[in-house]
């Protein structure tokens, strides 16, 4: 038999995997999580797969890794990965995981002291939020970041404090 690293998984074994590395990431188990997800990042990437299968899954997957990533710190690794996860979300359309992935470079961004990128991505993240119908994440965005970093973005919409976690589920 193939050792794992080689062998191809199935959509559902792929999205058992991300959501075990959601549970833990939402249990404070980040280290864990990391455990996790950079074999996903990997299978995504060095994985012969059709460029929509890819799509689909490698920016839920990039984004879940860098909230790990810069919860442990490693911002510039983190802002590195939402970048090119970024990229492939526009080529493919992924909406879902793209103004995610701009929240999390944005605020990474704002770690390292580069508040005018950093502001610029949140700014783009609520405003794609908004067009989606998000209302309630894009609140919850712009609520952490001006707790966090005392940056007033605008937005008029209530927060519902029982979604507390952005952490994608594939």
């Amino acid at each position: 038999e193939k050792p794992l690293s080689v062998r191809l998984l199935t959509n559902m074994e792929s999205n058992l995997l991300g959501n075990i590395a959601t549970l833990l990431y939402d249990e404070g188990k980040t280290t864990d999580a990391i455990q996790i997800l950079p074999f996903l990042k990997g299978f995504y990437e060095n994985t012969e797969l059709d460029f929509a299968e890819r799509a689909a899954h490698y920016p839920v997957v990039a984004y879940n890794l860098s909230c790990c990533i810069g919860r442990e710190g490693r911002y510039t690794e983190a802002i590195e990965l939402c970048s090119n996860a970024i990229q492939m979300a526009v080529q493919a359309g992924q909406l879902d995981a793209f103004p995610l992935l701009l929240y999390n470079k944005g605020f990474c961004l704002l770690q390292l002291g580069n508040t005018e990128a950093g502001k610029t991505c949140i700014t783009q993240a609520i405003t794609i939020m908004q067009a989606m119908g998000q209302e309630e994440a894009a609140a919850w965005m712009a609520q952490d970041i001006n707790e966090r970093f005392a940056t007033h973005l605008p937005i008029t919409v209530a927060l519902d404090e029982s979604r507390r976690s952005l952490f994608l589920r594939d």
